[in-house]
Order: C-alpha cells, then sequence, then structure tokens
C-alpha cells in the first residue's frame, strides 16, 4: 500500500505515489474483524527490570469496567509468552466497533495512541505526560498505549483470534450498517 495505479494519457499503465495521510487513511480502513484493540505494555521494553510492570488481564478487565466498558469487551493476550500485548475484542456487530473505536479514541486523547506508541517504540523517548489533555493518576495507565488493529496487526494477535478474523473495511462496514 502506497501507490494507486492511473492511467497516462498514452492509455499506459503509470504508478503514483500517495501522499503519507493517503497512505495512512487507506491502512487504517482496513480493520481486523470482529473489532480488536490491542493494548502494549509499555514498561516491559525497559532495559531495568524493576522498571517493568505485568498488567495481567484481570487488571485491565477491571480498568475497562471502571471506563465504562464493563461486559462488552473481552481481554487476552496477545501472542503466547508476550507480556507486552494484550488484546481488547468486541462483537462483531456495529456497536462493537463504535465501543472500541471509543476505547480507541479514550487512548489518543490521552496521547497514549498509536502514532504515540510507534514514536516511543522507534527510540524516540520524551516521556509527554505533562501535555496530555486529560491527567493519568495511576501507573497503569502511563503505561498502556491502546488502538484499533488493523490488517499490519495481525502478527501481534494469538493463533485462535488470527484464526478466526478477517480484514474488512470499516467504512464498508459503516456503510452497510446505514444502508436502508
Amino acid at each position: 500500500m502506497g501507490w494507486k495505479s492511473a492511467y497516462s494519457h498514452e492509455d499506459s499503465w503509470v504508478r503514483e505515489k500517495l501522499s503519507n495521510a493517503e497512505t495512512v487513511a487507506l491502512k487504517e480502513d482496513l480493520i481486523i474483524w470482529p473489532p480488536v484493540v490491542i493494548i502494549h505494555n509499555s514498561s516491559i521494553n525497559s532495559s531495568n527490570p524493576d522498571q517493568r510492570v505485568v498488567v495481567s488481564a484481570e487488571e485491565l478487565e477491571s480498568k475497562l469496567r471502571d471506563m465504562g466498558f464493563g461486559e462488552k469487551a473481552k481481554v487476552s493476550r496477545g501472542k503466547p509468552a508476550n507480556q507486552s500485548i494484550l488484546m481488547v475484542k468486541f462483537s462483531a456487530t456495529l456497536s462493537g466497533l463504535e465501543e472500541a473505536v471509543r476505547l480507541c479514541d479514550i487512548y489518543a486523547h490521552r496521547k497514549h495512541g498509536r502514532a504515540e506508541f510507534q514514536r516511543i517504540s522507534s527510540g524516540h523517548s520524551g516521556n509527554n505526560d505533562d501535555e496530555t489533555k486529560e491527567p493519568l493518576t495511576d501507573k497503569v495507565g502511563k503505561i498502556l498505549y491502546g488502538y484499533l488493529g488493523i490488517a499490519e496487526d495481525l502478527d501481534k494477535v494469538d493463533f485462535e483470534t488470527k484464526k478466526r478474523s478477517s480484514v474488512r473495511s470499516k467504512k464498508q462496514i459503516k456503510d452497510i450498517a446505514v444502508a436502508p
């Protein structure tokens, strides 16, 4: 992804590079279905073992209940033996997608979304907790980064989820839901 085909004035096929914004929009439209929110524990990557905090699925479920998600989501680990990834699975309905997007928006609002996780995992340090719109008071909230699972995130989910999931267009799902 990152290019589109176009015909030149001579009826020949030409590739045109998409802008970064268009490429990101296309990538983020292809989501894992049923919706999955990928949660990363950033403390596991710390070189100091004393700073690592393991967050259990039960702890995250409790935190989600406090955030108002209750029984709408199921929490599990990502790939086996990977303590840094948790998954929050939602139902394969439009309301499930809306709840997943709502959870992602909460992380993005706190500056703990996909872009921020990619920035800290690429080696750019700088904890921007003082820049967040909503202060994170708990330690678990400061180390968790979450975003909606897209096609390129399939390698982060467990085998069973990968087997039972498909890749769908978020735009098409919303269009089908509002169609008469």
